[in-house]
This record gives structure tokens, C-alpha cells and sequence, in this order.
């Protein structure tokens, strides 16, 4: 949470941070890794997902940003919901930049599912930033979030809405 909220400070935005299931327990060690990687996909969200105060008001939404935090467990299966209420994610957008890319092709571009697009995101070297900074643009983090799930035998869903938020929800079996 501390983390989420120097970054915002950075970026000059605001974030409101509300943690949900802080009672839920899982054995930390063999989950040690992934803890290390969230903390590229709350920087995602707050970076890339939420918007700077101005542009909030002027969308009518609060000056200060949300990103909830939700744990829980349900037939021994972690479920973690990480959601943000910023700009969501422009399927177009990570399209365009993956065939710029040369990530995908045309073909894989016209038929990709809306949920098969969202997934480019966790691929090796992408990013929607045209540049490089200290906080982001490099490409990596959200593959290593994959990678460290996959370990895991884990998954991550994506549901967006533009202007709305996002909101990724993480399975991970066999953990109780």
C-alpha cells in the first residue's frame, strides 16, 4: 500500500487504498515469489491505469483514485481481485502497439478475441508507453507476474471497462 502510494505521489496522482481479507492466511513461503512480483501489476494499475486528478474531475469522478486490494480463499484457491476505477484499457490501443511491435500479426489481429488482446499485456517486452522512465515503459514486470503464476499453476483474468477501471482477478489452486 505504502509503495502504491509513494508511486502515485510521482506521478502526481492520488490513490485512495482499501485492502480487503488482510485475515486471510496462506503459507507465504512458496508464494514468496508472486508476492515479489504484485507489486508490478499495482504499478500498473496505478501508472497506466489511474488518471491525474484534473483529468478525473473533468470525467466527474473523485479527484482521488481507488485501487482495492481483495484476498480470499474458496475451496482451498487464493483469489486475489486488484481493481482500479481509472481509464481502463483500450483493446485497440495494446493491438496497435503489439502488431508495431511486431508482436502479432494482422491475421492473429483480426480474429483475437477482446480477451486474447488483453493478454498481450503479459507478454515479454510490451508496453503502451512509447518511451522509457524510471517508473515504466521497459516491458517487464507484467511478464514476470505470468511467469511466477504460471509456476504456480495459477491465472489471471482481466475485465475492463473504458473510462471505468480495471480489475484483474488471480486464481491460485492448492494453496490451503
Amino acid at each position: 500500500a505504502s509503495r502504491a502510494e509513494g508511486l502515485a505521489e510521482q506521478l502526481g496522482k492520488e490513490v485512495d487504498i482499501k485492502i480487503v481479507g488482510k485475515e486471510v492466511e496462506v503459507p507465504y513461503e512458496s508464494l514468496n515469489d508472486f508476492f515479489g512480483t504484485l507489486v508490478h501489476l499495482v504499478r500498473n494499475c496505478v501508472d497506466h491505469g489511474l488518471e491525474d486528478p484534473e483529468t478525473r474531475l473533468m470525467m466527474g469522478k473523485k479527484e482521488k483514485g481507488t485501487l482495492k486490494l481483495e484476498a480470499y480463499l474458496e475451496d482451498r484457491t487464493l483469489k486475489l481481485l486488484i481493481a482500479d476505477d481509472g481509464g481502463g484499457m483500450d483493446t485497440n490501443v495494446i493491438k496497435n502497439m503489439a502488431l508495431k511491435k511486431g508482436m502479432i500479426d494482422e491475421r492473429f489481429a483480426q480474429s483475437a478475441s477482446e480477451d486474447e488482446i488483453l493478454q498481450l499485456i503479459f507478454a515479454p517486452g510490451f508496453s503502451t508507453k512509447e518511451e522509457v522512465t524510471a517508473i515504466s515503459g521497459r516491458g517487464v514486470g507484467m511478464d514476470a507476474v505470468r511467469h511466477t503464476l504460471n509456476q504456480l499453476h495459477g491465472t489471471i483474468q482481466i475485465q475492463t471497462q473504458l473510462d471505468q477501471g480495471t480489475t484483474f482477478e488471480i486464481r491460485i489452486p492448492n494453496v490451503a
